[in-house]
């Protein structure tokens, strides 16, 4: 089981984002960057620190700095300073954007004008979707051109593992799973039982009033434990 024990983090500049929230593993064989949802502070994914003991660095820009593809190209550029396999993580809005800077054909692009000269990063090890799909629901007042059945792309040799939850109201299982059918890559689908959208982001449960208070729902430190372990197997870590 990954461990939980969170250990301060350290504040770092990265060009072209500010400042972002560092925890770093001992003797580190990977580093994993994580995207927060929307309105959701970086410091709310600390628990991931509970990776450092598996041998991963996590990296935390805030959502806010990021100037979407831009902003994750220097990101990613970040991330390839410390010169160890990268894996990217994001939670809702992070998520999507996570996926959005995977996209492989400019047509695409679900809700972001690519900078002058974009590619999509060929050297991501894997991605980790927490509460989020790129089904139309709540981005069809900035996507009005999104279809449900338009087509996705992303590197072949890039991982991709998506994490919901039965009592997620807003990137509901089912959701997930027409995104996943959108790319002819396939993906992995851990469904996870009583989680809902806010239980990945430490003190901001119960945020998802809907679920909350449902039969079988668990509370967000079970939540962030099990993903924990399927975010360790996932690595290798």
């Amino acid at each position: 089981m990954a461990g939980t024990a969170k250990a301060d983090a350290r504040l770092i500049t990265i060009e072209g984002i500010g400042t972002a929230r560092l925890h770093t593993a001992p003797a580190a064989r990977a580093v994993l960057a994580m995207v927060p949802g929307f309105g959701c502070a970086a410091r709310r994914y600390d628990w991931l620190s509970g990776l450092n003991a598996r041998g991963v660095t996590v990296v935390i820009p805030e959502l806010a700095d990021i100037d979407g593809l831009k902003g994750m190209q220097s990101l990613f550029g970040h991330l390839r300073s410390y010169g160890l396999p990268i894996y990217l993580a994001g939670h809702s809005a992070g998520g999507s954007l996570s996926l959005d800077a995977l996209e492989t054909d400019p047509a695409r692009n679900n809700r972001l004008t690519r900078p002058e000269g974009y590619r999509p990063p060929q050297d991501i090890e894997g991605v980790i979707v927490m509460g989020a799909s790129l089904q139309p629901q709540l981005l069809t007042m900035v996507l009005p051109y999104r279809q449900e059945d338009t087509p996705l792309s992303r590197p072949e040799r890039t991982r991709v593992m998506f994490i919901s939850g039965t009592h997620d109201t807003i990137a509901t299982p089912d959701r997930v799973d027409k995104t996943i059918a959108r790319y002819t890559v396939p993906s992995e689908h851990v469904v996870l039982q009583g989680a809902n959208h806010y239980g990945f982001v430490e003190g901001h449960e119960p945020t998802d009033n809907a679920a909350s208070g449902l039969e079988g729902a668990i509370d967000g430190h079970l939540q962030r434990r099990a993903t924990l372990n399927h975010l360790t197997r996932f690595l290798g870590a």
